[in-house]
Order: structure tokens, then sequence, then C-alpha cells
């Protein structure tokens, strides 16, 4: 795929870490003087770290990580040899992407993330198998994504419900929808509302945007889409002005 097409796949709804992938499986690709396949987005999956979903779902089905990357990088060879531009995107990585796209839609998520590639990759015909042969399959997936979403919606609800601010809050959110609306009536009355653990992220950056299943919050000039089912959140409330009566 030339340069030109590459830039009409959109990235905008991307997670860091689905970004890391993408940019792992290109440094892969790189090194081995090839385009991007679908197999080397494959190994950025399993290279990017453990605490993202889609690996934390491969792990918990029992596969070990190390022996998949041995077995995927076997089958380098069979790789179809085509035109391609060195560390760009094949037209096959593309329709991983959009086929990535697709299942985020489908689970009414309005973010792609880590778990969303690994649908995309379990909807190709060139690696599908790689999973399927270990007993990964499309529902699999799917489930786990769910139970995450219930553990993560509740993992939040319980720092809501814990932290000063909101102690006297009945917070009773048991989907992402409900958190989201939880959360945007804090802040329609002049809460903070702080992201105080993202993955391996344990640094408190103030929440910008709430969105239904996400939140987005600014790191110096980036700005992050972090889905809520995998952030813990902290509330302040505003700062009473002082009685000069």
């Amino acid at each position: 795929m030339r340069p030109d097409e590459e830039k009409t796949h959109s990235y905008d709804r991307f997670t860091e870490r689905a970004h890391r992938v993408v940019d792992l499986s290109r440094n892969i690709a790189n090194t081995q003087k090839s385009g991007v396949h679908p197999i080397h987005l494959v190994l950025g999956l399993l290279y990017e770290e453990t605490e993202g979903l889609a690996t934390r779902i491969l792990v918990a089905s029992g596969i070990d990580l190390d022996k998949l990357k041995v077995k995927v990088f076997e089958q380098f060879q069979e790789i179809p040899k085509s035109e391609e531009i060195i560390g760009e995107l094949t037209p096959e990585a593309v329709t991983v992407l959009r086929f990535s796209t697709e299942e985020s839609k489908r689970l009414n998520h309005h973010y792609i993330g880590t778990e969303h590639l690994l649908l995309g990759l379990l909807n190709h015909d060139q690696t599908k198998g790689i999973f399927e042969d270990l007993g990964v399959t499309q529902q699999y997936v799917d489930d786990q994504i769910r139970r995450s979403y219930t553990h993560g919606v509740m993992a939040a609800n319980r720092s809501l419900t814990r932290s000063e601010p909101a102690q006297n809050e009945e917070a009773t959110v048991g989907t992402n929808l409900e958190l989201s609306s939880y959360l945007n009536q804090l802040r329609s009355r002049n809460f903070t509302i702080m992201v105080i653990s993202y993955n391996t992220q344990t640094e408190p950056i103030e929440v910008d945007e709430i969105g239904k299943d996400f939140v987005t919050a600014k790191r110096g000039d980036e700005t992050e889409i972090i889905p809520l089912n995998l952030a813990t959140f902290r509330v302040k409330p505003p700062e009473e002005k002082p009685n000069r009566s």
C-alpha cells in the first residue's frame, strides 16, 4: 500500500496501546525489510506490554506468549510476496485495521483498543488460524471483553465510592454508560475528575472529555483516549470559597 493510500485509514480513535502495536509491527517489518503484513500485527500485539487487554485475554486462555511468538516467527516464510514498501502497511494489514474498526462498532465502543485489534486478526484469513488452533475464538474474546468491562466498571465504582468527595454518593453503576452518566453528573457539579491509574500509568491526570465508554485526558501536548473499563478514577469536590462575613 502506498503512503497516500494508507493515510485514508484514520487512527483518531486508537488508544495509546493500539498505536504502540502498530508501531511495533512497523519496527519488526523494518528489520526484515518488508511491508507490514497481518502477521506483523500479531507480533506487535504479542510484544506490546502484557497489561494490554488483548494479551491479558490470551494469557487467561492458557497460551504461553513466548511459545506463540516462536510459532509466529516460523510462519514468516509463508508470507505472500507482493509489491510493497518497507515499513508501510500492506492492503492485508489495512484490512485487519478495518476489521478492528468494525468490531469496535459492533460492540458499540467508541475507541479502538488492543482487544479490537485481536478481533480484527481473528477475522482475517492469514492470521485467524494462529489463534483458533490454540482455542482462542471470536466468541471467547467477546466473552472476555464483556467480563473485563463488568469488572472494570465495578473497580471504578469502588474507587469512586471510597474516595472522600464521593463518599455520600449512592453509586450503583453497572455499565459503562451508567458510569459515564455518573461522572458527567459530578462534572456538572464542578467536581474535578482524575484518572489515578490506567494500565501501567500511575501519575494522576485530569479528565478532559467524558464519552460513553471512554474518557480523554491530556498528557503534555498529547491527548489520550482511555477506556472506562481500564481506568480507576478519583474525584475531588470544588473548593469552597472562604466565608468573608
